[in-house]
């Protein structure tokens, strides 16, 4: 076995197998389970949004994207390598962003034709009853925003197993926020559910809906694509960064979905009905 520079031996690596603690340690395996590893590749992390000043934001956005989409075993394995917290947070607002905007163009759509075909108070003299109605739009894109942007960081409650050492953790955690990345792709139900409703009315004055049906199944299909990628994403990266057991991994399962559900009820729902419930009571005493 051939000397192993110092700089290697001072590296905080973790073994991808077990987690084992590989700082220090002169063989070029895990002293645990026998995996071997090449120390002498550089202690720099291979997520493109760690690099996004040397090749854009965009295309390290992009491939970031990408990666955790189809490739997130490969976000797993850089608990070995030295993670950005800040950089990984960053990333999750950016998903954050392009994740919301269809869906508040989406209910801008609905609002503006709900107004314009009901001629609802938004056009009448009331006018506290017109901005209470603009600011329950605001409200609710507000709201939106938030669910997405927790269900984004979510995961990473799960990341940090006891049985890690503190470096460890701290890498699984950062490397749980970049499992939001299918996120993005919200706006492929966003623009089915679109096309339906437009679609509808489009039936009804044309005799060949086909082209409209073709598009919504479709959008539909990667709608169901997307929802598993959502699932999948933080599973494998958890199950890797981790090295999660059987038991954890059936832990991540339940809680998911489940705590997606509850962010949904305690963000729209319960302030979107705070917030009606507030303006009910303001235009009662008005």
């Amino acid at each position: 076995m051939s000397e192993l520079p110092a700089a290697a031996l001072d590296l905080d690596r973790f073994c991808t197998a077990c987690g084992y603690h590989l700082r220090g340690i002169q063989s070029e395996r895990c002293p645990e389970c026998g995996t071997a590893y090449d120390f002498r590749q550089t202690s720099v992390t291979k997520i493109p949004w760690a690099h996004r000043r040397s090749i854009g934001r965009v295309n390290a956005f992009v491939r970031t994207v990408l990666l955790s989409t189809f490739r997130p075993r490969l976000i797993g394995l850089e608990t070995q390598n030295p993670v950005s917290l800040a950089d990984a947070q960053s990333f999750r607002r950016w998903v954050t962003v392009f994740a919301v905007l269809p869906w508040c163009w989406l209910f801008g759509q609905w609002y503006l034709s709900f107004t314009l075909l009901t001629r609802s108070a938004w056009n009448s003299p009331d006018v506290s009853g017109s901005l209470l109605q603009w600011g329950g739009f605001v409200v609710l894109e507000l709201t939106v925003i938030l669910w997405i942007f927790f269900c984004a960081g979510v995961p990473s409650y799960l990341f940090h197993p006891r049985d890690r050492s503190i470096v460890h953790q701290n890498r699984a955690i950062a490397l749980s926020y970049y499992a939001c990345g299918p996120m993005v792709f919200m706006s492929i139900p966003a623009v089915a559910i679109h096309y339906y409703v437009a679609g509808r009315w489009y039936e009804h004055r044309v005799h060949d809906p086909g082209p409209f049906w073709a598009v919504t199944v479709g959008s539909l299909i990667l709608w169901i694509w997307q929802l598993d990628a959502i699932w999948k994403a933080p599973m494998r990266i958890f199950t890797v960064s981790t090295q999660a057991g059987r038991a954890r991994r059936q832990a991540m399962d339940f809680f998911l979905p489940i705590s997606w559900v509850l962010l949904f009820l305690l963000t729209v729902v319960a302030l979107n009905s705070a917030y009606w419930l507030v303006a009910w009571m303001v235009m009662s005493y008005a």
